[in-house]
């Protein structure tokens, strides 16, 4: 009866470290799963902010594009300008030219 009593209170030990390295183990998974909670907040928190810098930089982005293509218009028209004033002073030279060649031949 002594042995099978140490025989069972050996079994008991077994179980019992058994059982404390099951708690160890679920101790170490639930610590896991908390740091893989925060990291996951974290990355959504991070996340969050590059999608808002993101916008930031989109809508910076679609004001320059506006912003060229104002100064690209402004550039062109003021060009157009410039050719039909170069034009109009053309045509008003040879206006002049004719009306002085007149004049000689006339003289």
């Amino acid at each position: 009866q002594k042995s099978k009593y140490l025989s069972l209170k050996e079994e008991l030990a077994s179980k019992a470290r058994v059982v404390a390295q099951y708690s160890n183990t679920i101790a170490e998974l639930k610590g896991s799963n908390h740091q893989l909670r925060e990291l996951l907040m974290n990355q959504q928190s991070v996340q969050q902010k590059l999608n808002e810098e993101l916008e930031r930089i989109t809508q910076q982005k679609s004001n320059l594009d506006a912003l060229i293509s104002a100064q690209i218009t402004r550039q062109d028209e003021s060009e157009l300008a410039m050719y039909n004033n170069i034009d109009a002073i053309q045509d008003q030279n040879r206006i002049e030219q004719q009306t002085l060649r007149q004049e000689l031949n006339e003289s």
